[in-house]
């Protein structure tokens, strides 16, 4: 059993995943955590809070900044705050260690800071189907091109994948993904066995319907149709009583746009898969564009059915390729009934 447990996340859904890992296992070990943030505020302020809601315990290091792609000073001071904590000596030895994405070259830094443990990578949402499509068809050193890896290699750092007895461990939410005799990967499922246990306490509304927020990137300003999503969306379900969880990265103009519809709003501290916890009520339907959080919702409520609204205007929004295969993915799944807006 190990003694000693070292975190490094940078999302509430991969806190969330490493709470479910010492959940599973019974760890009582001393506990410490890098949580990492370079994105908008929000998101170390989800982590703060979903660290609460989790009651866990143990020793944080912070390490953020707010917009890395505000400037180049920006993204230098962040990835100089990654280096410092990386070279910074400890005493302290641990003997397992839980990296959030396997894709970060932040984490990879800071993971590979640490030596000679065993080291377990979670999952980061639906990004790690790709990951795994890639890591399955050949070993791979890092997901980070040289140019990125060079800064660090020339401070005596490495931002490699890291491997415990020959195979690259993962404790991950998509049972798809699972493979039990590869050669150099080895997997355990995560059954979100905390989460299930909270949710068994609570009665079922039929109706209402909660529906997960989704930040929309346009290409332009000038292609941005949230208002026409919206209303359509409104009209569709205007005989439901809506409760509205936000993305945490989601607009002020998106907000602006649920009110006018009159839909009770749900202030994002914490990620809706925590949020649930604190309601006293579930749903039987969930309203959604698309969400990882689908596939946690669906793993914790057996029971639960999803409508999709599908955007008519997929080629305007950033990464519209990879949501359009997103939304034929709903297609062949029994729980999604996917809607397509004019």
């Amino acid at each position: 059993m190990p003694r000693n447990i070292l975190i490094i996340v940078e999302s509430p859904l991969q806190l969330i995943n490493a709470n479910e890992y010492l959940k599973a296992y019974e760890m009582e070990s001393l506990t410490d955590f890098f949580l990492v943030s370079s994105r908008e505020k929000s998101n170390i302020d989800q982590m703060n809070k979903a660290f609460e809601s989790l009651n866990l315990k143990g020793d944080i290091s912070r390490i953020t900044v707010c917009d890395i792609d505000k400037s180049l000073i920006t993204r230098f001071k962040f990835y100089w705050k990654v280096i410092k904590a990386a070279r910074k000596k400890s005493s302290k030895r641990y003997d397992l260690l839980l990296v959030g994405h396997i894709a970060s070259i932040y984490q990879a830094i800071l993971a590979n800071s640490r030596k000679n443990m065993k080291t377990i990578y979670l999952d980061d949402g639906t990004a790690a189907f790709y990951e795994h499509a890639l890591l399955k068809e050949k070993k791979l050193k890092s997901f980070s091109p040289i140019h990125k890896r060079i800064f660090p290699i020339l401070l005596g750092l490495k931002a490699n994948i890291i491997s415990y007895q020959g195979k690259i461990h993962f404790f991950t939410m998509y049972k798809d993904l699972v493979e039990e005799d590869h050669d150099f990967l080895s997997y355990t499922l995560n059954e979100f066995l905390y989460l299930k246990e909270e949710y068994k306490k609570k009665r079922i509304d039929t109706d209402s319907i909660y529906f997960i927020g989704t930040p929309f990137y346009w290409n332009s300003d000038s292609l941005n149709n949230a208002e026409s999503i919206f209303a359509q969306v409104g009209e569709f379900l205007k005989d439901k009583n809506v409760t509205y969880f936000p993305h945490r990265y989601e607009s002020d103009e998106h907000f602006k746009l649920v009110e006018k519809l009159g839909w009770n709003v749900v202030e994002a501290k914490v990620p809706i898969e925590l949020s649930l916890i604190n309601i006293s009520c579930l749903p039987n339907e969930f309203g959604m564009f698309t969400s990882s959080a689908f596939y946690t919702i669906n793993k914790l409520i057996p029971y639960v059915k999803f409508k999709s609204f599908e955007l008519n205007n997929l080629e305007d929004i950033f990464n519209g390729t990879n949501t359009y295969k997103l939304y034929r993915d709903y297609d062949e799944n029994l729980n999604i009934e996917v809607i397509k807006l004019n």
